[in-house]
């Protein structure tokens, strides 16, 4: 209808024709996101950051940290526990740069060793009392 103004929003995509109806596929762009999804993932069409792999958050600023076997997480099922869990339950994760700093007393890149190794020196006297009582 001539001089007829749409009470529907201006697309901003690409309009196209089927079968007499005018249809509007939008097109999404990174600008449309939060900081742009920090150039570390993609806006999906719900202007959403979709992050790629090693990033999260909601603009894909944040990186991920290595992980592995928790110490002492619940058990989810009969014999099963010790789920991975970033840094291992043992550190905190340093998401600007994605690696682990870990709490005292462990080591490793997800924070999955400990430092504290068991003493065994009781283990040699009891090996000479036994050969003793074998005799």
């Amino acid at each position: 209808m001539i001089g007829h103004k749409s009470s529907r929003p201006a697309c901003v995509g690409v309009t196209f024709l089927l079968n007499f109806l005018c249809f509007c596929l939008p097109i999404f762009v990174s600008s449309q996101c939060s900081n742009k999804c920090a150039g570390h993932g993609i806006c999906n069409s719900s202007a959403q950051c979709e992050c790629h792999e090693g990033f999260r958050g909601g603009d894909c600023s944040k990186r991920i940290c290595p992980s592995g076997a928790s110490f002492s997480d619940p058990a989810h099922s009969e014999n099963k526990a010790h789920q991975h869990e970033e840094c291992s339950g043992r550190g905190s994760c340093n998401e600007e740069i994605g690696s682990c700093e870990c709490m005292p007393g462990f080591t490793g890149i997800a924070c999955e060793r400990s430092k504290f190794r068991p003493n065994y020196d009781f283990i040699k006297p009891l090996e000479n009392v036994l050969k003793m009582t074998n005799n």
